[in-house]
């Protein structure tokens, strides 16, 4: 018995000497910086992020408004306030230094996205640029590299990319909104503070809160509309992924409409499992509906809503104002439709234009 009792014991020892040198040599859990988690592209971020496995630090103006997104979690589940282990939520207002340094303090953020919004009556006209410059400083104070920041169609040199009722917004209505998304994009620019992080700019076209389709295709033509899902997919990829192929670019996407496209990338949603990276897929193009002069769609597949609408919207002003909720982060959005169902048969695909 005696001898029983000291080879349990030996066998014990080394048992729980293997578990602590096995934990020791496990990576430690990675953490994400969410910037606007409480804006309906910010949700599909945090949510989709938990669903991965990692840590995420949230800056809030309202902690509880972090609920489950309509896209990914559809009508049953949406709007429930995410309680999770790995969720780190954090009031406090992104101009304000001292609330951005909270979520770094920890040293094990290694990516940020930035998907700030909002009513400019409510956040001020230089939110977005005072924000930004904010993170970065943090983000170099603590050594973070990587970023993916979501601005807009129309952007930058964008512009010619964005259907001609939005150039019209864009000049009268949204003029101080694009001022100040403008410069926030400038930051990253040469000379900029944000110049040498790893960084990429995220400019959507029609944003909405279909399922994920698991389609984005960047593109160089006219754009369509795409899933906050799918965008969210698009930032964790920019934010973690080490072979990200768009670094240092500003990148237009949509997963429904604009001009040709092929397939080039393929994205993974699996939950505890990290961002898959490029797959090199053979050129697929096609051609659809003429809408409009010279405007093509994904193939085979249905128009997107802005093409559809965009003839009646023209000659009526007022419906003109009120499409400008389509590109706004914060405000109501168009519902799901069976299109994105359709799509998401396809499986997850990255897709870049000709």
């Amino acid at each position: 018995r005696r001898k029983d009792m000291v080879l349990s014991s030996r066998q014990s020892f080394f048992t729980c000497l293997f578990l602590t040198a096995a934990r020791a040599l496990q990576p430690p859990t990675m953490s994400i910086a969410v910037f606007g988690a409480t804006g309906l592209t910010g949700r599909e971020v945090t949510y989709q992020a938990l669903e991965r496995g990692l840590k995420v630090r949230a800056l809030c103006r309202d902690p509880s408004k972090v609920v489950t997104p309509l896209g990914s979690c559809g009508e049953e589940g949406a709007d429930k306030v995410v309680e999770d282990d790995k969720l780190f939520k954090f009031k406090g207002d992104v101009t304000k230094a001292e609330d951005c340094e909270k979520i770094f303090e920890t040293g094990d953020v290694e990516g940020v996205v930035v998907a700030l919004g909002g009513k400019t009556a409510d956040v001020g006209k230089t939110m977005l640029t005072d924000g930004t410059r904010n993170i970065i400083d943090q983000m170099k104070k603590h050594k973070v590299k990587r970023i993916a920041v979501v601005t807009s169609i129309g952007t930058g040199d964008s512009k010619k990319q964005a259907p001609f009722f939005f150039k019209v917004l864009m000049a009268t209505v949204m003029s101080s909104i694009f001022t100040d998304k403008n410069n926030q994009e400038a930051l990253f620019a040469e000379g900029g503070p944000g110049a040498d992080l790893e960084w990429t700019i995220v400019r959507p076209g029609g944003l909405t809160v279909d399922k994920p389709t698991g389609v984005v295709n960047v593109i160089e033509g006219e754009a369509g509309s795409i899933p906050r899902a799918d965008v969210a997919d698009f930032c964790l990829g920019a934010a973690l992924d080490k072979e990200w192929p768009y670094l240092q670019q500003t990148p237009c996407i949509s997963s429904v409409g604009g001009t040709s496209w092929y397939v080039m990338n393929q994205l993974t949603h699996s939950r505890n499992q990290s961002y898959a990276g490029p797959r090199t897929a053979p050129p697929r193009r096609g051609k659809a509906p003429r809408l409009r002069p010279r405007t093509r769609t994904n193939e085979g597949g249905p128009p997107s809503l802005y093409l559809q609408c965009i003839h009646p919207f023209q000659k009526c002003p007022r419906l003109l104002l009120h499409l400008s909720l389509f590109y706004n982060d914060d405000a109501p959005t168009f519902g799901a439709s069976e299109r994105a169902s359709e799509g998401g048969e396809r499986g997850g695909r990255l897709n870049k234009t000709a």
